[in-house]
């Protein structure tokens, strides 16, 4: 397998080789004890200073982001290019959301937080690597965690409703079906540290393992446009999205009239969001030796295809930091941050003009299996009762329209032989 292509394993990243080094100073130092003396005495540590490693963080950086690096090694310690990881850094130099310190600039301060999300190293390993105490590497992730929360105010943001997404006006399989869509809702389980006394309302029915329930919206182009972290993963998809739309502080952004998300069964199909028919093969691997058979199985299978973006999308998130799938022992709020920083950072790089192999990888349906084993296999849900807000006839209206489509779906596989 060609190696540029298979660099997205963070096995095979450089880190690892460079904390095997740097650990083994460390364990040394750790264990430099006079040995027991002839007559006896018992053995005493012998202190020895902290940073005694030649090469800095700061020095370090700046030789892995030197052009003449290969930009894939750039690639596989930063989990970005080189250009992207330049152009976060003036970002947030630009808004005023990280400057240089006495003795750290912010491309080591988000270096720093960058390994750690997006190998999960420990503090400790950190300290090795970039010569500084414990309590400043924990300072300085804090502060890129906040900061990046900020931006993730700028990054997260809805696009137009107005016109038609492009990835779907270029293809005849969605155009004109879904015209009136925006984009995809759904939620992800991302791992959660909880002290075991608390763990009970954190585990998921789903995956059996202490979560946290994270609600997000994607555009067509794999960008976040809303996100809410820090739900317990007991807590269902659609008893979350119905409280991020009646929250009025979260910005929810409300389809207009007319226009509609897709979701999967687990939401309640209503004016606005478009659901599946239920007790009807769905997953795109339902279909993989099998046609769709009439209207419903082809909406489906079509709905499906759309909609699978929003997995795509959480499948570049966890490829790019997998922190999110093993969380270490940080304060739960830490743990949503680190949720949130991952997202921005996702979005900044999807905003870019460059390229990103993660991105593209998706885009070619790479991560698409992974993605269906995180779906739900079942078509229950958490009944919110939308007769609280739209009444019969709007509703009733709602799944004329999906049946209409359906119809029309129907007929132009038909017209196609």
């Amino acid at each position: 397998m060609d190696r540029e292509h298979d660099s997205d394993s963070s096995g095979d990243s450089l880190l690892p080789l460079l904390v095997t080094g740097y650990a083994i100073q460390y364990l040394k130092r750790k264990r430099s004890i006079d040995e027991d003396s002839d007559d006896g005495t018992t053995s005493r540590i012998t202190k020895q200073p902290m940073n005694t490693r030649q090469l800095t963080g700061h020095t370090w950086v700046f030789e892995m982001l030197s052009p003449d690096r290969p930009p894939r090694r750039v690639r596989r310690l930063f989990r970005m290019s080189r250009e992207h990881f330049t152009g976060l850094v003036s970002a947030l130099k630009e808004r005023g959301l990280l400057a240089n310190t006495k003795n750290i600039t912010v491309e080591e301060q988000l270096s720093m937080a960058i390994l750690m999300m997006a190998h999960n190293v420990r503090n400790d390993v950190i300290q090795e690597l970039f010569q500084h105490s414990g309590e400043t590497v924990s300072r300085h992730f804090h502060n890129v965690l906040a900061a990046l929360r900020t931006f993730s105010r700028e990054m997260v943001q809805p696009p137009s409703f107005e016109e038609t997404p492009l990835q779907i006006k270029s293809n005849q399989k969605y155009y004109p079906f879904f015209a009136n869509c925006i984009g995809a809702i759904d939620g992800t389980h991302i791992s959660a540290s909880i002290p075991l006394a608390k763990q009970v309302p954190y585990i998921s029915s789903r995956k059996n393992k202490v979560t946290q329930n994270v609600c997000a919206a994607c555009s067509f182009d794999m960008c976040f446009t809303f996100i809410w972290a820090g739900w317990e993963g007991s807590a269902h998809d659609n008893r979350i999205l119905w409280e991020a739309i009646n929250t009025p502080r979260l910005k929810f952004p409300h389809p207009p009239p007319g226009k509609h998300y897709l979701v999967d069964s687990e939401y309640t199909h209503m004016p606005g969001y478009m659901a599946p028919f239920k007790n009807v093969q769905y997953h795109q691997h339902d279909f993989r030796h099998t046609r769709p058979q009439g209207a419903e199985e082809l909406f489906n299978f079509t709905h499906s295809s759309l909609r699978i973006v929003i997995e795509r999308s959480f499948g570049v998130l966890k490829k790019r930091f997998p922190i999110l799938k093993t969380m270490p022992t940080y304060s739960f709020k830490t743990q949503v941050l680190i949720v949130i920083a991952c997202v921005a950072i996702h979005n900044f790089i999807r905003k870019q003009m460059t390229s990103d192999w993660l991105f593209e990888k998706a885009e070619r349906g790479e991560f698409d299996d992974e993605s269906e084993d995180d779906a739900s296999d079942s078509d229950d849900y958490e009944d919110v009762n939308s007769a609280n807000v739209v009444d019969n006839m709007q509703q009733q209206q709602w799944e004329t329209y999906r049946k209409q489509i359906a119809d029309q779906i129907e007929e132009a596989y038909k017209d196609l032989g």
